[in-house]
């Protein structure tokens, strides 16, 4: 007998719905919660900007028939879908950047400590993302102050991204399309499709690396 009674009460506790005030409390503890995350993910992304958000597009991109040219050494490398050059920097270290000259590749950057071979750091630049069979790709990389400025020409178009020197972080990236990949007419101004381009690859920016 007790123990049907007990089995009764649990029955009407169950079937007791909450009240309105726990109901309440309990979407307002979720609502402070959610804007407290809401909040810190805003700072987090706003400090520290793992995606390059804060990347501004003001680099001026060289014309098509613009001969480019540095100061770098190419140096024969073992693969041979791969070049690689190097810039010795004025303390001693040495700046080496690799690319494929046959494939929208992006450039991979590596500085590297005269004293002892560490990599300081290793940023890469982002590829235009362009499907493609035969294509042609060039990079000539410039120490400026305490910038470098890296030029990634290729058939499919141009690409011009500062990094610190002394971080690897990206500072600045301007792209401009080549005007055939578009499909567009004579009057088409291929500059002005650059946002898109920049959304796309926006999710292949980030701070350096110091990992080789």
């Amino acid at each position: 007998m007790v123990r049907s009674r007990y089995r009764w009460n649990r029955m009407n506790e169950r079937s007791i719905p909450p009240s309105e005030d726990s109901r309440t409390g309990r979407w307002r503890h979720l609502t402070v919660s959610g804007a407290v995350c809401l909040a810190i993910g805003v700072f987090l992304v706003g400090w520290w900007d793992p995606l390059g958000f804060r990347v501004t597009d003001s680099e001026q991109v060289p014309g098509d028939t613009e001969v480019l040219s540095d100061q770098a050494v190419r140096d024969p490398d073992p693969n041979v879908f791969r070049s690689k050059g190097t810039i010795t920097l004025p303390d001693g270290d040495l700046l080496e950047f690799r690319y494929g000259p046959i494939n929208d590749s992006g450039v991979e950057l590596r500085r590297i400590a005269r004293v002892d071979g560490a990599v300081r750091w290793h940023q890469s630049t982002a590829a235009l993302g362009v499907a493609h069979s035969k294509y042609h790709h060039e990079v000539v990389v410039h120490v400026e102050g305490a910038t470098v400025k890296v030029t990634s020409r290729g058939s499919a178009g141009t690409s011009v991204e500062r990094l610190a020197l002394n971080s690897g972080r990206r500072l600045a990236r301007s792209v401009r399309m080549a005007r055939w990949y578009w499909g567009s007419g004579p009057n088409q101004n291929a500059d002005t499709t650059v946002a898109q381009l920049r959304f796309r690859n926006e999710f292949d920016l980030g701070g350096a690396s110091t990992e080789p």
